[in-house]
């Protein structure tokens, strides 16, 4: 449960932000500003987060794109441009330059006409789509760190116990867009796909498991919040060896190498245990996709997992289930979460110095949900599996890139009478 200190913090946290909201409803008239929706016709959606949180963003960009047969362009952080790769909705994948008059400048040329922002929704970013002079701004309430926003014409409420992926397709419907089947989408090339079997065949792998057991800011903290302890991820590993046969992937940055090399050093089948440690973010997606497990402390790696129909085993501490659980059906994930202990401070240490939520999740635990996910995807070929979005989006994505201009005015013409689409969501 959480502690009495994590429940102020959270009341504190709320009540600031409820302000925000407060400030923003009674001071800024922008959102007196009616959208009309025939007019929206190119669209910037901007999200400054991580790996796993553009990801769960995806649901947005299909709705946006099937409401309003728009132009898309999607801005990210800087090293972050693979995680969106191919996406045929998108038409460009911008980079955040940390230098403001540079985007203001850039973004003006774009003339955009409605700016979407997922992450964060601070006073920087919608001024900075102010300054650009987009004509409609909505977006969501950023943290406790900062000044009240403003120049947003349409804002959702706060505080609201949902997942992330509904908590994104609550910004994108107040402008009426809407996803009724949201679904993680990551699209991987006919040449990815290649390069990876060829990997694989070149390691002579068979079925493997990928364990991720690093994590962002991992060296920046003492006593780093999402850290299972390593001999347990190495008892996990040498179970997948020994009862199923599959070798085992240690997937990690260089920064998290450390860990996974003494997590093998644990292991009993050291001979099938292999350290990856140089992939860039889609050679990562590519070797998840493939897979026939994914276990990990509640990364990226497991959005990659349900985005890409991969059972996944997520180990959750810090953070809240209901908000950042896998996205996929309930037969491809199990997460394990104690909620008896101290959990979901959000912190990225331990203010306990003991990782009690994590070091509550036991190796036996993780070893039964391997069994029950193992058994309810007894019929997925990893090695030919594919999701719906590998079919044909090359073909999209080129007719997209070819002659944009030519199919946003098809895409017009498909979307005349914007005002009766959408009916269940306001503006």
């Amino acid at each position: 449960m959480k502690t009495f200190s994590t429940i102020i913090e959270e009341k504190i946290k709320q009540t600031i932000i409820l302000l925000d909201y407060i400030i923003w409803f009674l001071f800024d008239f922008t959102k007196f500003k009616k959208i009309n929706k025939q007019n929206i016709n190119k669209v910037l959606v901007i999200h400054l987060g991580a790996i796993g949180e553009l990801i769960i963003s995806t649901p947005c960009i299909t709705a946006l794109k099937n409401s309003f047969g728009c132009e898309i362009k999607y801005m990210v952080a800087k090293g972050k441009e693979q995680v969106l790769e191919n996406n045929p909705h998108l038409s460009e994948i911008l980079i955040f330059n940390k230098d403001i008059n540079s985007n203001v400048k850039n973004l003006k040329e774009e003339s955009f006409d409605l700016a979407v922002i997922l992450s964060p929704g601070n006073y920087k970013i919608s001024n900075m789509c102010k300054r650009s002079k987009i004509n409609y701004i909505v977006g969501c309430f950023v943290g406790v760190r900062t000044i009240p926003a403003l120049f947003f014409n349409k804002r959702v409420f706060p505080i609201s116990k949902k997942h992330a992926v509904e908590k994104n397709l609550d910004i994108v419907a107040q402008v009426g867009a809407c996803n009724d089947n949201p679904i993680l989408e990551i699209y991987i090339s006919k040449k990815e796909n290649s390069k990876i079997l060829k990997k694989i065949k070149d390691m002579n792998l068979n079925k493997y498991a990928v364990i991720h057991p690093g994590f962002g800011l991992i060296r920046e903290n003492i006593h780093p919040s999402r850290m299972w302890p390593i001999e347990r991820y190495g008892e996990v590993a040498d179970y997948l060896v020994t009862k199923y046969g599959f070798d085992v992937i240690l997937t990690c940055t260089k920064e998290e190498e450390y860990i996974s090399k003494a997590i093998k050093n644990l292991t009993k089948n050291k001979e099938n245990v292999m350290i990856f440690n140089n992939l860039n973010i889609r050679d990562f997606m590519g070797i998840i996709k493939y897979s026939e497990l994914v276990i990990e402390p509640s990364t990226g790696a497991g959005h990659i997992a349900s985005a890409l129909g991969v059972p996944v085993i997520d180990l959750i501490g810090r953070g809240e289930p209901h908000e950042w659980k896998p996205w996929a059906k309930s037969k491809k994930y199990i997460y394990l979460f104690h909620n008896e202990v101290c959990v979901s401070c959000n912190k990225n240490y331990c203010r306990l110095k003991d990782n009690v939520c994590m070091k509550s999740i036991q190796s036996n635990e993780v070893k039964f949900a391997i069994d029950k996910l193992l058994e309810a995807n007894m019929d997925r070929d990893y090695r030919f599996y594919s999701n719906k979005f590998d079919k044909n989006w090359e073909n999209k994505t080129n007719e997209n890139r070819k002659d944009n201009r030519k199919k946003e005015e098809i895409n017009k013409s498909l979307y005349v009478n914007k005002d009766s689409i959408n009916e269940n969501c306001s503006i």
